[in-house]
């Protein structure tokens, strides 16, 4: 079983936050979640993971090794807030990352069919982005997050901005993602953590919580 493992990170600001001693790992076939307030350090820590920024101490591996050896398309990030090109189309924005991670030209348009059909927003193919709905740009930015079929997914507030209807939708695509994968969230909204996590993983003020 494939893992990735976060060794004793320590990221510290110069305002005192950041994230302190956090050890954990995750595995293939499950979604590990993060919860906890604003500034508690889970974004912090999948910036770490994803080699956006450098730890003051510690590391981050997979398979045994550091992370930062493999390729970066072996990763794949869903963020926050919007990181679209808005004047981009959607088949577009979502060609542009699947040519820069690798994926033959032969098979991009095919795959861009795919989810769009999965999600049931195909008509909105050859729309310009910034003419698409909150909730519809986020299910294109989570589609340029796994069109290239990452090993392993970090998801930083996945449902924000989606209706009850997406937000099932995409909960019923990252249960069927994971296999064979490695998936990690964020996540506010509580209520969708037990449902969808294999395990969760308590931050407060920086610090994982064992209790």
């Amino acid at each position: 079983m494939e893992m990735l493992e976060v060794k004793q990170i320590t990221k510290e600001y110069k305002n005192g936050k950041g994230i302190f001693d956090c050890s954990f790992k995750a595995y293939e076939n499950e979604v590990t979640g993060l919860i906890g307030n604003n500034g508690c350090g889970k974004t912090t820590t999948f910036r770490i993971i994803l080699g956006l920024i450098k730890p003051n101490f510690g590391l981050v591996e997979y398979q045994g090794l550091a992370l930062n050896q493999f390729p970066t398309k072996i990763k794949g990030y869903v963020p926050e807030e919007r990181s679209l090109y808005r004047d981009c189309l959607v088949n577009e924005m979502i060609a542009l990352m699947a040519h820069l991670n690798g994926v033959k030209r032969s098979e991009v348009n095919k795959l861009i069919d795919k989810w769009l059909d999965i999600f049931g927003i195909k008509p909105l193919k050859y729309r310009n982005l910034q003419s698409l709905s909150k909730g519809n740009q986020q299910l294109v930015q989570f589609i340029t997050a796994v069109i290239y079929e990452p090993k392993i997914l970090v998801m930083d507030e996945p449902f924000t901005g989606l209706d009850v209807n997406n937000k099932h939708k995409l909960i019923e695509v990252i249960r069927e993602y994971k296999k064979e994968r490695i998936v990690l969230l964020s996540s506010h909204e509580s209520e969708l953590i037990p449902s969808l996590c294999d395990q969760v993983i308590h931050f407060k003020e920086g610090r994982i919580c064992r209790e």
